[in-house]
């Protein structure tokens, strides 16, 4: 069975990802991670979190998420 049959979830519980690493930063969850200057988008659900973590190389440091074009 698919994770939306599998934990009761309908499509309307799903939301877009859109993960983007700049130079000098990956971004990583779970099983996933984006070196950088490379994007990723992919469909999540709700219910189900996920935990970001920002890599970022030597000599590089870390600016701000941003989410629905707040920065955070």
């Amino acid at each position: 069975a698919d994770l939306q049959t599998w934990f009761g979830l309908s499509p309307e519980d799903r939301y877009q990802l859109e993960v983007s690493a700049g130079d000098g930063v990956s971004v990583s969850w779970d099983f996933m991670s984006v070196p950088r200057k490379t994007t990723y988008t992919g469909s999540y659900y709700t219910d189900i979190p996920i935990t970001l973590t920002a890599s970022v190389a030597p000599g590089w440091r870390f600016d701000h998420w941003e989410v629905n074009g707040k920065n955070y």
